[in-house]
């Protein structure tokens, strides 16, 4: 066959369907890892070709669900955090949470040429198990350290003096090129999400500006809303163990009554003496 009449045949690792990467025959995108996705499923995520190539397989399914919860009306947030740093779409939600059913929005941003885009990005929220916020890919906050100093009397005004002791001593004229949160799920297959705070930045942003400001307020918005899921979440587990070590001792004591029942009918039968009943019934309750 000629020169673009080659084809090669590679699989769509969405919908497991064959593909041609024929140059004029192609009929699917290949992503930056080597993996492609046929044309038909990337219309069903409804992701353009551009924030497509820059998203890996997992997001790229997870936002997939995401497109199919929010048609099927699965998901209605009740509370939202919307951007306001400038040069972002100021109607377009940053976290959304939906307390009834247990899930929350953290919309991934991509960066296009001219503007930017996000996809919905649903996941479950017990399955967070950490949260931290980072500058210029460097830690500021952790979210485990904030719960466990306490997030009743943190949130809001208390977390600034947190955040900022991780920034303390440093120059407000210091260049922030990045401002995310990274929050972290109990799920092998996809464990992180981002929070993109700042968007594009082509020479980053000074900390006494309004963008930087306007950001880190959005930021501390969110940590608030991640602190007291990720204090809800720890406090459920250490419920579901408590129960269930409630649940192994009465389950063992069960199994010592039902063996010391099993002696005494032996006694009964005269197939034991009382002084091993009685040797055997110590033993079973360690005395």
């Amino acid at each position: 066959m000629g020169l673009f009449g080659n084809s090669k045949r590679e699989t769509c690792f969405v919908c497991g369907k064959e593909v041609s990467t024929s140059l004029l025959k192609a009929d699917c995108v290949k992503l930056a890892d080597g993996k492609y996705v046929c044309n038909a499923c990337a219309k069903e995520c409804g992701i353009n070709v551009f924030a497509l190539l820059k998203l890996t397989p997992e997001e790229i399914k997870q936002s997939a669900a995401s497109k199919a919860l929010v048609e099927q009306k699965r998901f209605n947030p009740s509370k939202k955090i919307n951007r306001v740093a400038l040069g972002l779409p100021q109607k377009a939600s940053i976290l959304e949470l939906d307390e009834q059913a247990g899930l929350i929005n953290l919309p991934i941003l991509t960066h296009g040429i001219l503007t930017d885009s996000q996809v919905d990005y649903i996941r479950p929220v017990d399955k967070i198990i950490n949260f931290e916020l980072q500058e210029n890919g460097n830690s500021v906050a952790d979210g485990n350290s904030i719960v466990r100093a306490g997030v009743g009397g943190l949130l809001f005004g208390g977390i600034g003096a947190i955040v900022g002791a991780g920034t303390g001593g440093k120059n407000i004229n210091e260049v922030c090129m990045s401002m995310k949160i990274k929050v972290t799920f109990d799920d092998l297959a996809d464990p992180v999400a981002y929070i993109d705070l700042l968007g594009k930045q082509q020479n980053g942003c000074k900390k006494n500006s309004l963008e930087y400001m306007k950001a880190f307020e959005t930021a501390q918005k969110c940590l608030s809303v991640l602190s007291v899921l990720l204090e809800h979440n720890k406090a459920k587990k250490a419920a579901d163990a408590a129960t269930a070590a409630a649940g192994q001792a009465a389950n063992t004591q069960g199994s010592v009554a039902d063996e010391i029942l099993k002696f005494k009918q032996l006694l009964d039968m005269g197939a034991i003496t009382q002084e091993e009943f009685d040797a055997k019934k110590k033993e079973l309750l360690g005395l």
